[in-house]
């Protein structure tokens, strides 16, 4: 499934949360792939036709095109900008030893830090969707920093966006999906909660996931949003992509519409 355009008018635009790719996109993914191989040292020079395949083989094991297609995509299908975009990500992750810096039999999460930034995955929406459900208004963010927590608030957020990626790509298993929704409740959410600290670290986060964790997310659903959220979202706004503030939309108390709830599965809807 994952090396097909799906099924339907080949010309017409693709859903970007389902796993499946344009004649354009099969067309640009392979070259996109032996740029990063070889910039990533998986290009061997001076082997044979039978070490060529088996290498070829490696390099798309490693480079599989659910994996290529996301900076394709978040550069407007532009190869020299997702290789810089790819570049840029490789950099970042030797930088914090990315996974390995969130390894459980090397890293585990500070109950303080775990209990008070609650996470929850509420199954599936009614296109298999992976949801996510984060109650950020709750979120004491700038007491963890004033008790010094910094470091450990960084690598949850870390382990957060693998634990994003597990999910998505087991639903590109079972059902082919390759992104989430994500749900963010800011009923709580007070100017008592912010700090010069809690907005520096927020805009380091957005920017990172921005730039090193591309297309993942399919709508982000921000509920019960007071006046405070309204400036909070004003001084991220510059770090996100024009198709990141597409996928956004915001609520106040109680407004989701009814045609905004039925986007959300059945289960999760009862949460």
């Amino acid at each position: 499934m994952g090396d097909t355009p799906s099924p339907g008018d080949p010309s017409g635009p693709l859903p970007s949360w389902r796993e499946g790719y344009s004649p354009q996109e099969l067309e640009l993914l392979p070259i996109l792939r032996s740029e990063v191989a070889s910039m990533r040292g998986l290009d061997h020079q001076g082997a044979d036709s039978n070490q060529g395949a088996e290498q070829r083989q490696q390099q798309h094991q490693l480079l599989p095109n659910h994996f290529l297609i996301r900076w394709l995509r978040a550069r407007s299908h532009s190869v020299p900008r997702a290789l810089q975009m790819l570049r840029a990500y490789y950099d970042w992750r030797d930088e914090h030893d990315f996974p390995a810096c969130i390894d459980p039999e090397h890293y585990t999460t500070p109950a303080v830090v775990e209990s008070d930034l609650t996470v929850r995955f509420l199954g599936e929406d009614d296109l298999h969707r992976p949801v996510i459900w984060a109650p950020v208004g709750r979120w004491h963010v700038r007491l963890l920093l004033e008790q010094g927590l910094k470091e450990q608030l960084v690598l949850f957020v870390y382990s957060l966006f693998q634990r994003v990626l597990d999910r998505i790509e087991q639903a590109r298993t079972d059902h082919g999906v390759v992104q989430v929704v994500a749900i963010l409740d800011m009923a709580e959410l007070s100017w008592a909660k912010l700090s010069l600290d809690t907005l520096q670290s927020t805009t380091r986060f957005f920017r990172e996931f921005e730039a090193y964790f591309p297309e993942i997310v399919c709508t982000v659903f921000v509920l019960n949003a007071p006046m405070v959220f309204t400036w909070v979202y004003n001084f991220v706004r510059p770090f996100m992509s024009a198709a990141t503030v597409q996928k956004v939309r915001v609520f106040g108390w109680g407004e989701a519409s009814r045609s905004e709830e039925r986007r959300v599965g059945k289960e999760c809807r009862s949460r």
